[in-house]
């Protein structure tokens, strides 16, 4: 209990700085190609203190390959650090990714960010309410501001919204109960609430994350149902997914999806790149209204570069 009390005080100093979000424009606005597919990381990256090990060889590796993989957006997850989110951010600065919006919210932040190749024109976020155990500081939940992130970006003459969120972990073993089931149902609640207050029919959405519930969970299947939902991943995952919010004027389809799991080191030692697959899919967007154009086709490739 000793030394729990001062780590306690110190998170307390620290949630005095929350409550904002970092959003950097980039220099040059890319306003995206016509003749392109919506191409879309999630990636929970495992950027923690003590958990998250070779933090900057990790960092550096995740940013050079998405750097090569040049998709138009990513969501990443638990990116605590502010040092290790620099080391991202500098393998990316030649690539596309030039706007990104880092969220800063709760004692020790949400870890949540966004990047894009296309200007982010407003940001929205939303902490979670139901939480886990505050006195469990080792867990980590409560502390942290998850939540949901919503970035809205200008894309080939319109809009589109894309979402990002971290729901609450379970820690129990096999067989045991899960004590935060309940916390989890009220997080997919908020979201499912948060979707229906800032989503509009006007624009198509995307919504990636770490949802800490998979097919099968009564949590997935809530939120799946309640806010309307589209899988776009064409493999089994099990905490993190990619969705379209599915919207009367809009239709998705999805291309295979790749997996990002490892990556070499310039002396060519292999590498994981988290404890987390992160995963890369194409969306292809369609108005449904008929004689009205795609806003996407299929020719971009997920093959390996």
């Amino acid at each position: 209990m000793k030394i729990l009390i001062p780590i306690l005080i110190a998170l307390l100093v620290m949630g005095c700085t929350s409550g904002k979000t970092l959003l950097v424009p980039g220099a040059t606005p890319n306003t995206g190609n016509a003749n392109s597919d919506l191409v879309v990381v999630t990636c929970n990256v495992q950027d923690l203190y003590f958990a998250g090990k070779d933090r900057k060889r990790r960092m550096e590796l995740i940013g050079r390959t998405l750097a090569t993989l040049n998709p138009d957006v990513v969501g990443i997850q638990e990116a605590f650090i502010a040092k290790d989110r620099a080391v991202l951010q500098e393998q990316l600065k030649y690539s596309r990714l030039q706007n990104y919006a880092y969220f800063d919210y709760g004692i020790v932040n949400s870890g949540l960010m966004i990047l894009s190749a296309f200007p982010i024109l407003e940001t929205e976020f939303h902490q979670f309410t139901s939480k886990g155990k505050w006195y469990k500081i080792w867990q980590g939940d409560y502390w942290a501001g998850k939540g949901i992130a919503m970035a809205r970006l200008a894309i080939l003459g319109g809009e589109l919204e894309f979402y990002n969120t971290h729901a609450q972990a379970s820690y129990h073993k096999k067989g045991e109960r899960d004590e935060y089931g309940d916390v989890r149902m009220g997080q997919m609640q908020e979201i499912c609430d948060f979707l229906k207050n800032k989503s509009n029919s006007i624009n198509p959405a995307i919504f990636v994350g770490d949802f800490n519930s998979t097919t099968g969970m009564k949590e997935y299947n809530f939120l799946v149902k309640e806010a309307d939902l589209q899988r776009m991943l064409t493999v089994a995952t099990e905490w993190d997914h990619v969705f379209a919010v599915r919207k009367a004027n809009w239709q998705y389809t999805v291309s295979p999806t790749r997996l990002l799991t490892t990556a070499k080191t310039e002396n060519g030692e292999e590498i994981r790149l988290s404890d987390h697959n992160g995963y890369m899919t194409a969306i292809t967007i369609k108005k449904r209204a008929p004689n009205n154009k795609l806003c996407y086709t299929s020719r971009r490739s997920l093959r390996k570069p």
